[in-house]
């Protein structure tokens, strides 16, 4: 541990704890807001959110056959 001289304490006192307790909250203030805005739109408007889903499983469906199609030719 590190010895400091008396008379010269870190300023402001406990600044790590502070930081992670405002890390922390701010982290469940995003997820909660998250989670809320994703069920406010599955509730008023779900053939929306049906129909967004459902484009985002397809643009992951494409990217994996490009890279399936990419290593293929490497290989090749």
């Amino acid at each position: 541990m590190t010895r400091r001289a008396p008379g010269r304490h870190r300023w402001p006192p406990h600044e790590p704890e502070r930081t992670e307790w405002l890390d922390v909250n701010t982290k469940k203030v995003v997820v909660l807001a998250a989670v809320a805005l994703v069920l406010f739109l599955l509730i008023t408007r779900p053939v929306e959110s049906a129909d967004a889903v459902s484009q985002v499983l397809a643009w992951l469906r494409q990217g994996a056959e490009a890279i399936i199609t990419f290593v293929r030719s490497l290989f090749a």
